[in-house]
């Protein structure tokens, strides 16, 4: 298994993960957050310039607002997906949508709060527009094209079989265990990444809002949309 370190850096949980030369991060948090990680990092005893990169899993305000400031501190490279370079780049969510009646009424409420918070612009690094390896950059791990949460989302596969998806998945507080995310870009193309994890070889997956799980969790999940 991977050395992973669990940082929550406002409503999301970040991840750090050890790489043969240096450590990425998945994901930025929420805005004013970056000196938790700084601190994070001295009482663990890891230079900041050992951050190489921050994998960000998509573009909405709780994964990007600390960023530029992680950026600055530490040098550390930026991949994110063309798509949701936009959301970035303005530092603003895109409209989304609930995935049932409920939770669009719920979606029409966060469209109205998420689209006053201004995340400091940051031009990414690295921005790709399908699957990627990220070898040459020191990790053993690749990057999966898993969009539907939004139309740019992506999750970490590492050669362990560990996936962090991002809000592919949503557990506790948003749901009571783990299963769809109550909001997202497009349902359909949500349900094919999902269709799509369950026939990747992975042990355990890694959400940004709540515990992480078995695959057997996940496939059982996948079974019952079906039905």
């Amino acid at each position: 298994m991977s050395e992973i370190f669990t940082i929550r850096l406002g409503i999301a949980k970040c991840y750090l993960i050890k790489g043969k030369e240096g450590y990425l991060l998945v994901d930025g948090g929420t805005k004013n957050k970056a000196s938790k990680l700084l601190k994070f990092l001295r009482k663990n005893k890891i230079d900041k310039k050992q951050l190489k990169m921050i994998i960000v899993t998509h573009g909405h305000m709780d994964h990007i607002g600390s960023l530029a400031e992680i950026k600055e501190k530490t040098g550390a490279l930026v991949l994110i997906h063309e798509k949701d370079t936009e959301m970035l780049l303005q530092g603003r969510n895109r409209s989304i949508n609930g995935i049932s009646r409920f939770t669009d009424f719920l979606a029409r409420m966060m469209n109205k709060l998420t689209m006053r918070i201004i995340s400091p612009s940051i031009e990414p690094d690295i921005i790709i527009d399908d699957d990627f390896s990220l070898e040459e950059y020191g990790f053993d791990a690749k990057i999966l094209y898993t969009p539907g949460h939004t139309l740019g989302s992506i999750s970490l596969l590492l050669d362990s079989k560990e996936l962090f998806v991002g809000d592919l998945s949503m557990g506790f507080p948003m749901r009571l265990s783990p299963g769809l995310p109550i909001i997202c870009e497009d349902k359909g193309l949500l349900l094919k990444s999902w269709q799509r994890i369950a026939e990747e070889d992975v042990s355990i997956i890694y959400q940004a809002h709540g515990r992480k799980f078995k695959k057997k969790v996940f496939n059982k999940v996948v079974s019952n949309i079906k039905k």
